[in-house]
């Protein structure tokens, strides 16, 4: 409840619960049904006054680039690829990414369906054993990410179809996942085997770390943040206007 009257992107959270008895329980029960009957009528609520404000306020007249709802699944699913790239393979960031087009829309774009489809199909098959586990935490990766897939309008989509900024929760369940599933993987090998595993997530976390500390420089000043987003994406047309703001300015005062 905290979590939702904080930040409305995290409005999937009743669905989060209904997911977390199953995966407790293997089954939703009457009782937990009930339970979370509050949390929709919160996440209700506070969805509906953040779409007025998105469409009345923060959109208004502007008409967003992205078609019907075959272009919009298309976006969805290529977005879902993005973000699980990005949790394993977090180089080459961002702070508006290109907008890619989906129109006209080509068959290719739905590929991403296909093989999120196919890892569905696994997962559940394999619901009795290993698969329950994944299933959660994928789970909570694709509910919380689902406001922000394009299904519905948001004013980001003005700029691009992803963030960053969206996968900071939704990349719990994917980390979770890898951590687990690399854990037990290892934890019967034998010692040498055990040391070059912890080697090796040294390796990753010293990476990210560095990976941080390079990509903060981009952010110690307004100037600094939009240069770079120029220089990685020059279609942002945000980027461009501040940074002609800010010549215009200092033209002035100079």
């Amino acid at each position: 409840t905290v979590a939702m009257l904080a930040k409305p992107s995290v409005v999937a959270t009743p669905f989060l619960a209904l997911l977390y008895e199953w995966w407790k329980r293997g089954t939703v029960s009457r009782y937990g049904f009930y339970r979370a009957i509050p949390l929709f009528l919160i996440a209700l609520v506070l969805g509906l006054i953040t779409l007025s404000f998105q469409w009345e306020r923060a959109i208004g007249d502007y008409t967003l680039p992205i078609g019907g709802v075959a272009s919009r699944f298309a976006v969805a699913g290529m977005a879902v690829i993005f973000y699980c790239t990005k949790v394993f393979w977090p180089f080459n960031l961002m702070p508006m990414y290109p907008q890619w087009s989906v129109e006209p829309l080509q068959i290719w774009h739905l590929v991403p369906w296909v093989i999120i489809s196919t890892v569905c199909f696994l997962l559940w098959v394999n619901r009795r054993g290993w698969g329950r586990d994944v299933i959660f935490a994928v789970g909570f990766f694709f509910l919380m990410l689902l406001p922000v897939l394009g299904f519905l309008n948001f004013s980001f989509m003005m700029i691009s179809w992803v963030s960053d900024h969206f996968l900071y929760v939704p990349m719990i369940g994917l980390i979770a996942v890898a951590v687990s599933a690399w854990t037990n993987f290892f934890q019967s090998k034998q010692r040498s085997v055990q040391l070059i595993s912890n080697a090796f997530i040294f390796c990753v976390i010293t990476t990210n770390i560095l990976l941080s500390h390079s990509y903060a420089k981009c952010w110690t000043s307004a100037k600094s943040l939009w240069t770079y987003t120029l220089g990685k994406n020059d279609n942002a047309w945000q980027a461009h206007y501040v940074i002609g703001c800010m010549e215009v300015v200092e033209r002035k005062i100079s």
